[in-house]
C-alpha cells in the first residue's frame, strides 16, 4: 500500500505535460524546443540527442521521457562555468 502513495507523489510527464506526446517525430520535437527539424536531425545522427530509428529506418523517433531527462542534464545555468572564460583567458595572454 505504500508502494501506491510514493507513486502517486512522483511526477508524471502525462500530468505535468499533457500536450507533448509520448513519441515525437523530428518537427513535433523541433517545434518544442524551437529549432528547425534539420538541426533535430543532425543531433540526432551525431548522437547528441537521445533518439530511436528502427534498422533501415530512415526517420528518427524521441521519447518524450528520454528528452526531458536529456534537457534537464543539459540544462544552461546562468553564472555556471562552461569553459567559455578558459578560452577568453587564452586569447589574451
Amino acid at each position: 500500500m505504500s508502494d501506491k502513495a510514493d507513486d502517486s507523489s512522483e511526477m508524471t510527464y502525462e500530468h505535468w505535460y499533457p500536450d507533448v506526446p509520448a513519441v515525437m517525430d523530428s518537427r513535433s520535437l523541433a517545434g518544442l524546443l524551437s529549432t528547425s527539424d534539420q538541426v533535430i536531425r543532425t543531433w540526432a545522427r551525431e548522437g547528441l540527442i537521445p533518439s530511436h530509428r528502427p534498422p533501415g529506418g530512415r526517420k528518427f523517433k524521441f521519447l518524450r521521457h528520454e528528452i526531458f531527462e536529456w534537457l534537464i542534464a543539459h540544462r544552461y545555468v546562468p553564472g555556471e562555468d562552461t569553459g567559455a572564460s578558459d578560452e577568453a583567458d587564452c586569447h589574451n595572454e
